[in-house]
């Protein structure tokens, strides 16, 4: 899985594999083979296009075809796909009368026919409106599953990478600035930047006291908190953690500086259907998102002091990005 924003050439780099684009420095190798050179038709790869690329004033059963123009037996194999996908009932309908997640088995049978070796899919589910998206994600996901295949697959989305993704790799300027499994990556992110681009939250620390190996502590806002370190190479720090590991609380007069609690103020209250996003402002600046249940039993408005408490260990220790270092203004990430 290929994740990255829009322009930080995550469609290039899969045009490049699939060989709709010359490779200008590098190695491309497939099972071992040098493919960097051989034309795309024998590069033995299943293209699944962002609007699938299906041709409408064509069939279903002639659109899998189409990739099987030599093939002997082009006949039987498009109808092996056709009952693999489950969707022989359409072999006659035009693709432009079908669904969204119809077009979607079209495009992967037609990609399969070729008994492709990789898969490659260049954001499948962008143009499906939110309401089937979760749906479709989860088909392809067993399909791959039962399939067995080695796909390679780019997005801008973090939820379809948490879904599909085994190995993540973060794209930034044509750039991977991270690699790992899924879940370490989107848990440990390498700097601000990944952590940012992951929708956590970023912090800067006033400042920073190493203790014993993996462990450091800081002082943000007043409090002391005790955070994960993996990498103590680094001039620059900033504390990065997910939303959803801060819970916010209601002000505390007990509190003393020094605790692992951080107070500030409510800034702003924006409610997005099931949930609220709360935004208080004060030494640092904080986003929460809180089910509208938890928000009417806190009972919060804004200007009122609340308390940001942190779950244990979820706080990680991260050096700041280039960017990042050079904007002295930076308080938090938005989410």
């Amino acid at each position: 899985m290929i994740l990255g924003p829009s322009g930080s050439g995550k469609t290039a780099l899969l045009e490049t594999i699939a060989g709709f684009n010359l490779a200008k420095e590098g190695k491309i190798e497939l099972d071992g083979e040098d493919i960097t050179k051989a034309p795309t038709e024998k590069r033995k790869m299943g293209y699944v296009f962002q609007n699938y690329a299906l041709f409408p004033n064509l069939t279903v059963e002639q659109n899998v075809a189409f990739g099987l123009r030599q093939s002997a037996n082009r006949q039987q194999r498009t109808l092996e796909m056709l009952d693999f996908l489950g969707i022989r009932n359409l072999a006659k309908r035009k693709t432009g009368k079908l669904s969204g997640g119809e077009k979607q088995r079209v495009a992967l049978a037609r990609a399969l026919a070729r008994n492709p070796k990789l898969f490659l899919f260049d954001e499948p589910l962008s143009a499906v409106d939110a309401a089937a998206r979760e749906g479709l994600r989860d088909e392809l996901h067993l399909f791959l599953r039962n399939l067995n295949a080695t796909s390679l697959y780019v997005t801008h989305d973090r939820t379809e990478a948490l879904v599909l993704a085994d190995i993540l790799a973060v794209i930034k300027n044509g750039e991977i600035q991270q690699i790992g499994n899924a879940n370490e990556v989107f848990t440990y992110p390498n700097d601000s930047w990944v952590a940012k681009f992951l929708g956590m939250q970023v912090l800067r620390p006033e400042w920073v006291e190493f203790l014993d190996k993996g462990h450091a502590m800081v002082g943000i806002g007043g409090a002391k908190l005790l955070t994960q370190v993996r990498n103590n190479d680094a001039s620059k720090w900033v504390v990065v953690f997910h939303p959803d590991d801060a819970q916010v609380i209601k002000h505390s007069k007990e509190l003393k500086d020094g605790s692992e609690v951080v107070s500030l103020i409510i800034d702003k209250i924006t409610p997005l259907g099931p949930l609220v996003r709360v935004e208080l402002k004060g030494t640092v600046l904080f986003t929460s998102l809180l089910l509208r249940r938890q928000y009417s039993e806190l009972g919060l408005n804004p200007g009122d002091a609340a308390d940001i408490h942190f779950d244990a260990g979820s706080l990680q220790l991260v050096p700041e990005a280039k960017e990042d270092v050079s904007n002295p203004e930076l308080k938090s990430s938005q989410l």
